[in-house]
């Protein structure tokens, strides 16, 4: 059984557990295709200067959720998307949108739709 702060490093199921209390708090592992961070605390990334997500292949993108559902993508084409998983543009809003401040214009206004 194991303790408090106790850590399995099992390399034939490939994984690293941690624990705490006697309870699983965390664990990195990976299968063929992915690689994992997951535990029953918050996930904090924390760094002294800059913290970057990266993908290095054909096709990397960057996903944002919660409940277990995506809110936002940032695709390889830079292409960001709030409210979809597929962004047209720069950055692609599905919903409704509150803007306090300036908004800098450096091109045309299209509007689409209804002006109701």
């Amino acid at each position: 059984m194991p303790s408090a702060n106790d850590v399995y490093i099992t390399p034939a199921s490939r994984k690293i557990e941690w624990y705490g209390s006697s309870a699983m708090k965390g664990q990195i592992y990976h299968d063929d295709t992915n690689f994992y961070v997951s535990g029953t605390l918050d996930l904090k990334l924390q760094g002294a200067d800059d913290i970057s997500l990266m993908g290095y292949s054909g096709g990397s993108i960057i996903t944002f959720g919660t409940d277990q559902t995506e809110r936002m993508r940032l695709t390889e084409a830079g292409k960001f998307g709030i409210g979809t998983s597929a962004p047209d543009e720069a950055l692609h809003v599905v919903g409704n949108t509150e803007i306090s401040g300036y908004i800098a214009l450096g091109g045309s206004i299209f509007h689409e739709g209804n002006t109701g």
